[in-house]
């Protein structure tokens, strides 16, 4: 069964969109908690690539990019562990095996000089809130 959409809001002016209720998913890498106020641009899909794969909001790969987004901010987990975890993501919401291979791709070879910007862990990523994977 797949989670509730979280409920967004429009920034005006920004591109961005915020998280108006702590919104919680479970895992095979733990229960994680995005926190109300998050705020995240969507999956960063290349217009030229819209056709083929999403638009940044579509429902299907909203919730991944939201996660992936936060992840990414927090360091809380490794990289390689934010990327499966947005994989999975994306699977379990029904985006197609090609397609989610398409986009964890594009952010194995692209996005790690967005990694770790916010290294403090936030406390919704607390001990009580997620549990890395193991091994």
């Amino acid at each position: 069964m797949r989670p509730p959409q979280p409920q967004l809001e429009p920034v005006p002016a920004s591109g961005l969109y915020l998280l108006t209720e702590t919104w919680v998913v479970r895992t095979d890498f733990g229960r994680i908690a995005v926190p109300s106020g998050f705020c995240f641009d969507g999956a960063s899909i290349p217009w030229i690539a819209e056709p083929i794969t999403f638009s940044p909001f579509h429902p299907k790969v909203m919730q991944a990019a939201m996660v992936h987004d936060l992840l990414y901010a927090s360091g809380a987990f490794s990289r390689r562990d934010a990327d499966r975890l947005f994989w999975a993501m994306l699977r379990a919401n029904g985006v197609r095996p090609i397609t989610a291979w398409l986009m964890f791709a594009a952010v194995r070879l692209f996005a790690a000089g967005h990694y770790g910007r916010d290294r403090a862990a936030p406390d919704h990523l607390g001990p009580d809130d997620t549990t890395p994977i193991a091994g």
